[in-house]
C-alpha cells in the first residue's frame, strides 16, 4: 500500500514520510523486513537523505538488539551505503563485544556479518577486512567459550556418576570417571583454578581408597599447591592439607604427616 503512494508524494512532503515510516517501523521491539523494500523504493525516488536519517533512527532505537541492527545495514547495502553498513556492523560487534557472555544469538548475528562482509559489494575494502578481522577474534571467544562450558557440563555429569559409583562400592570405575572429569577441566579452566584443584582431591580420595598412594599422593600436593595460591579455598585447602596429613599416616611418613596437620591446624585459627 504504501510504496505505490511515493510515485504521488510530493517533495515538499517528503520528511512528513519518513517520519510516518519512523513511526511504524521503529516504534516496535522488533524490526519488520519489509523495511528493506521499503527504503529500496526510496532509494529509486531519490530520497537518499531520508534513507540515511531512517537508518541513524534505528541505530539508535536498537543500540543492543542484533537482529534488527543486521536489517538497519541491509538497508545501507540495499541503497549503496557500504559506510552506513560497516557503522551498523560496528554497532552490532561493540554490543556483543560488551556483554560478553558467549551465546548462539550472538554468534548467529557475526556469522551472518561475515557473510555480508564477504559479499561481492563489500568484500574488498579495507574497513571491510579489519572489521573481519575483529569479528573473527570474537567468533573464536564466543564458539571457544561454548565448547569450553559444554566440556564442563560433560565434567559434571562424569563427576556425579564417579560419586554415585563410589558411594556404591564400584571405587575403580569411580575413578576412572573422576580422572576423565579432570583432564576435561584441566583443558578447559584456568590454571590453578579451585575446581579443578576440587577435582584433584576427589581423585586423590578415591586412589587412596584403592590403595593407590603414587597417585594419590601427586594428586594430594597439586590440589594444595594450587589452593595456596587462593585467598578464596581456605576451608578447601584446609580439608585437602587433613586429607593429605591421613595419606601420609597411611604410607608411614608420620614426619611429613605432622608438618601438613600443623599447617592444617594453623589454617583453622585464621577461617
Amino acid at each position: 500500500i504504501l510504496i505505490p503512494m511515493f510515485d504521488i508524494v510530493p517533495t515538499t512532503e517528503v520528511d512528513k514520510l519518513t517520519t510516518y515510516i519512523a513511526n511504524v517501523w521503529l516504534v516496535k521491539s522488533d524490526l519488520d523486513p519489509s523495511l528493506v523494500s521499503v527504503v529500496i523504493a526510496m532509494k529509486k525516488h531519490g530520497w537518499s537523505k531520508s534513507i540515511d536519517s531512517l537508518c541513524q533512527l534505528g541505530i539508535y532505537r536498537f543500540p543492543i538488539f542484533n537482529q534488527p541492527l543486521l536489517l538497519i545495514a541491509e538497508c545501507y547495502r540495499k541503497t549503496d551505503n557500504p559506510n552506513g553498513a560497516f557503522s551498523a556492523f560496528r554497532t552490532i560487534l561493540k554490543s556483543v563485544q560488551t556483554e560478553r557472555a558467549a551465546s548462539p544469538e550472538a554468534i548467529k548475528a557475526l556469522s551472518e556479518m561475515v557473510n555480508a562482509l564477504n559479499s561481492d559489494d563489500l568484500k574488498g575494502s579495507q574497513e571491510s577486512q579489519s572489521l573481519l578481522a575483529a569479528i573473527s577474534t570474537e567468533l573464536n571467544f564466543q564458539t571457544g567459550t561454548i565448547r569450553s562450558r559444554q566440556c564442563l557440563g560433560m565434567a559434571e555429569k562424569l563427576n556425579e556418576t564417579a560419586y554415585e559409583l563410589e558411594r556404591n562400592g564400584h571405587d575403580k570405575m569411580a575413578q576412572k570417571l573422576y580422572l576423565q572429569a579432570l583432564e576435561i577441566k584441566q583443558l578447559n579452566l584456568p590454571k590453578d583454578d579451585p575446581e579443578t584443584a576440587s577435582q584433584m582431591l576427589d581423585v586423590a580420595r578415591i586412589s587412596t581408597a584403592l590403595k593407590e598412594y603414587p597417585l594419590a599422593q601427586s594428586s594430594y600436593e597439586k590440589a594444595v599447591l594450587s589452593l595456596r595460591k587462593s585467598s578464596f579455598s581456605m576451608a578447601k585447602l584446609k580439608q585437602a592439607l587433613e586429607g593429605y596429613g591421613q595419606l601420609l599416616n597411611q604410607m608411614q611418613q608420620t614426619k611429613k604427616a605432622e608438618q601438613i596437620y600443623s599447617e592444617a591446624r594453623e589454617l583453622a585459627k585464621r577461617i
